[in-house]
């Protein structure tokens, strides 16, 4: 079972959206050099994912 699918399971309903925030990050680092400049942006995911 793939850990996406497994965590999904486990009751992390939103696995898929924070690995895909989170591959697109690291797809990014020039735009931003820290997690910290990112995480606005990850909060924006789940801000969304509430409505």
């Amino acid at each position: 079972m793939k850990k996406a699918t497994r965590n999904r399971y486990l009751g992390f309903k939103y696995i898929d959206e924070l690995v895909e925030s989170i591959s697109y990050y690291l797809d990014n680092l020039d735009r931003y050099p820290t997690f910290d400049d990112y995480y606005p942006e990850l909060v924006q995911v789940f801000v969304k994912l509430q409505s």
